[in-house]
């Protein structure tokens, strides 16, 4: 499991969603295998490559047979270090990115903790929706991507697991080869700025026609 330092907290009202739908766009295709031919060659060699996107990280995670993990590791790596963010398929992304918001609006239980979130932080990044919104989605371009990519994506901040049936010192020489890529600069970030606890009893209503109602305190 690779996992960056990243997500939701180092975003901005302008930029809500862009580490989300950069994950999602590892798995539409690299600069050696568009769409279908990355799908099929994690499917041959029986492997799950899994990119996820949170508050506070983002990453890829990768799970395969001992006796494929050289192959593996090779598709982990391309994925990483090699997205294509092509054009089609970043429409297709966005398309699909754009359908999740809408379908949102009908899982009051994920609603409700946005909702909490927007009333609990007035500032900090934690406010914001881990899938942006409709304005942010929209907005976003290949540079876009390609930017927040390399900004994020270095040897500085990265962190790697490995579990399973592995010989630790072959299996970190064999990722440190096939990640000699990622820039080895020093890594710096500013934290945003710490928020005082509300003193105030804050309230956010969203009233729906729905059986359900939830309630988050």
């Amino acid at each position: 499991r690779a996992a960056l330092l990243g997500g939701l907290l180092v975003e901005d009202e302008r930029s809500a969603g862009l580490t989300h739908f950069l994950t999602s766009m590892w798995m539409r295709g690299t600069r050696a295998r568009g769409n279908a031919d990355l799908a099929h060659a994690v499917e041959s060699i029986a492997a799950d490559l899994s990119p996820y996107s949170g508050r506070n990280s983002f990453g890829l995670g990768l799970e395969a047979l001992s006796e494929r993990l050289s192959p593996a590791l090779d598709l982990f790596a391309e994925v990483l270090l090699e997205p294509a963010f092509a054009p089609d398929e970043l429409e297709r992304e966005r398309k699909d990115t754009l359908a999740a918001l809408a379908r949102r609006e009908d899982r009051l239980g994920a609603l409700v903790f946005e909702l909490f979130a927007q009333a609990q932080w007035r500032t900090h990044p934690y406010r914001l929706p881990i899938l942006g919104n409709v304005e942010t989605v929209t907005s976003f371009t290949r540079e876009d991507l390609l930017a927040h990519h390399a900004r994020w994506l270095r040897a500085g901040n990265l962190v790697l697991a490995v579990s399973g049936d592995v010989d630790p010192d072959s299996v970190a020489d064999a990722i440190a080869h096939r990640l000699a890529a990622l820039d080895p600069g020093d890594f710096t970030w500013s934290a945003p700025a710490d928020e005082p606890a509300p003193r105030e009893v804050r309230e956010v209503e969203l009233r729906k026609d729905r059986a359900q109602a939830p309630l988050v305190l």
